[in-house]
């Protein structure tokens, strides 16, 4: 699931739990948040469980990761097909401006269509 040249965007895998929680705590700090570790520990277990409806996607540049997008895909009482919504967008600051933030989107959005 890349996005375009020198960025590759892809669903989190389980050793990639190191570099998503700086940017994890990073996105937290930006909306002045904090959550208990075990809240965090639940939301990363969450990806790699295929019955839950949560999903993060990690993009990757420069031999690092720098973005993640947390979406939930669900159930709609207005139509037969699932919803999709995004939950949570953060891009390091040395990679912004570069479209990671629009290739995570993208990527979001065609998991859903695929849904």
């Amino acid at each position: 699931m890349t996005s375009k040249p020198g960025l590759e965007v892809r669903p989190l895998s389980p050793g990639d739990r190191q570099a998503w929680e700086p940017l994890w705590k990073a996105y937290l700090d930006f909306y002045e948040h904090t959550l208990s570790p075990d809240v965090t520990d639940l939301t990363w277990a969450r990806f790699a469980d295929p019955a839950e409806p949560v999903r993060g996607l990690g993009a990757w540049a420069d031999g690092g990761l720098v973005g993640i997008c947390h979406y939930v895909l669900h159930r709609s009482t207005w139509a037969a097909g699932t919803y999709c919504y995004l939950e949570d967008l953060f891009t390091a600051t040395a990679a912004r401006g570069r479209g990671v933030g629009r290739a995570l989107i993208e990527a979001a959005a065609a998991a859903a269509r695929e849904a």
